[in-house]
């Protein structure tokens, strides 16, 4: 297992074109997409009377699952005597975010492109996500994508989210993969390479100041 920090473009292309699986978070790293969860889940608290800026949600929830999200946004509502349940809470936040992405997509054209080269070459691939299944396959089918992904993993599919291996031993097993070393996973989060690790991958890290999974995308030969 070895964890690769924010490489050149074209290190980081040859590393998964030679993976024999490639495994996708998907917010923050397949899809830009941190800041929009964190403004919408900001909205949400709101309405429930609780306080979380976009600097707390950061702090406290970036890396959790959606459903670990909505799990403790809901008991804090329960706390402040209202009633709402992780569902309803979930039900919104897919609302919004599927309005969002529909309208500004936040998958990039030059991420398209790599996995479509990536899965043109032989490459299977697959999503792990703490998200729920049904934003990742809307995002997914809007960018044109979804035919690629021979598996997705959601927030809904596993019993113990990130830093738990549990989604990409799943996602792997489901690839038909049996030799996890030869795996390599793209995160931008520390719990997400935590899981990566433990499953006994090769990391590659992606996002905040460094490399993005589009400039990848950008080193594919013209």
């Amino acid at each position: 297992m070895t964890t690769t920090p924010p490489a050149p473009a074209s290190t980081a292309l040859q590393q998964l074109e030679s993976a024999a699986a490639v495994l996708f978070d998907f917010n923050g790293t397949l899809s830009a997409d941190e800041d929009l969860l964190a403004a919408i889940y900001c909205d949400i608290a709101a309405e429930l009377g609780i306080e979380l800026t976009p600097a707390a949600y950061d702090t406290e929830f970036l890396g959790l699952s959606d459903p670990q999200i909505a799990t403790a946004l809901a008991a804090r509502a329960a706390a402040g005597e209202r009633t709402v349940t992780p569902e309803q809470i979930a039900d919104r936040m897919a609302e919004a975010y599927l309005a969002a992405v529909a309208n500004t997509p936040r998958i990039a054209a030059e991420t398209c492109r790599l996995v479509r080269a990536l899965a043109g070459s032989g490459v299977p691939l697959a999503v792990v996500t703490g998200t729920y299944r049904r934003l990742v396959t809307g995002a997914l089918q809007a960018a044109g994508i979804e035919q690629h992904f021979a598996a997705v993993i959601a927030g809904e599919d596993v019993t113990a989210g990130k830093p738990a291996p549990e989604g990409f031993l799943t996602a792997a097993r489901q690839l038909g993969v049996a030799a996890a070393e030869q795996v390599v996973v793209v995160e931008d989060s520390a719990p997400g390479r935590q899981a990566a690790e433990a499953a006994g991958m090769s990391v590659l890290m992606v996002g905040g100041s460094g490399l993005t999974v589009a400039d990848i995308g950008k080193a594919l030969p013209a």
